[in-house]
């Protein structure tokens, strides 16, 4: 399988239940280490993934905020709080 993701590019995987599409992403975001074959990325490339089970990644003491605080210390305050608006607002307008 080829796979070509350009800069500023988002995807999603949609299918049937037990159809790979769980572990086609952590393949991707290196959660998981390909047995027969290789994954090339650009050197800046940058992965968000959000697993089914991701509950376990959490801290469960921190707020949203402060987990992404966590995750991402380089960004803003204002970047934080875009960052959680975007992920949790369906159709919010862009964040400035």
């Amino acid at each position: 399988m080829n796979l070509v993701i350009n800069a500023r590019d988002r995807f999603g995987v949609i299918d049937s239940n037990g159809k790979g599409k769980s572990t086609l992403l952590n393949l991707l975001s290196g959660g998981l280490i390909p047995e027969t074959s290789e994954l090339k990325a650009h050197p800046d490339m940058k992965i968000g993934y959000s697993g089914q089970s991701n509950i376990q990644r959490l801290n469960p003491k921190l707020t949203i905020e402060q987990e992404i605080e966590h995750t991402h210390p380089a960004l803003t305050r204002m970047q934080v709080r875009c960052t959680r608006v975007m992920l949790f607002s369906i159709g919010a307008r862009r964040c400035k």
